[in-house]
């Protein structure tokens, strides 16, 4: 699997939450939550920067007692996301029609229109995808 990562399987995401909850970075989350785990990873389908899609299917929590002891601390407990390939794919153009309908839901500012520009001119999924 090659992040970032969409989640495609909530079709309206809110545009009052971190866009973050709905792109994923990396195989892991530093938050143990289980309602936010739930609401919006478990058993979700995420379209990666290859187009491939894949199911979320579990998470572990840290094995590290020094993770474990030190919780508390930013970016310390990591969370590992496990995902499952599925024989669905989605093309350039498909994931482009989706961040950008994505995007129309927030609140009108102007870097707004600056992203869907970049959207709309990106190459590879990665850039439309927020490549780090």
């Amino acid at each position: 699997m090659k992040f970032p990562a969409a989640n495609i399987s909530i079709k309206n995401w809110n545009p009052k939450e971190d866009y973050l909850v709905y792109i994923i970075l990396n195989e892991f989350i530093y938050n143990d939550n289980q309602k936010l785990y739930q609401d919006y990873y478990h058993n979700m389908d995420f379209v990666d920067s290859n187009g491939d899609i894949y199911k979320l299917i579990e998470k572990r929590p840290p094995s590290s007692l020094w993770r474990n002891v030190f919780k508390f601390l930013p970016n310390t407990y990591k969370i590992e996301l496990r995902f499952r390939k599925t024989p669905d794919n989605m093309d350039i153009e498909e994931i482009r029609e989706f961040v950008l309908k994505q995007i129309s839901r927030l609140p009108k500012e102007e870097y707004i229109e600056e992203w869907k520009n970049e959207i709309r001119n990106a190459n590879t999924i990665s850039s439309i995808l927020g490549e780090v």
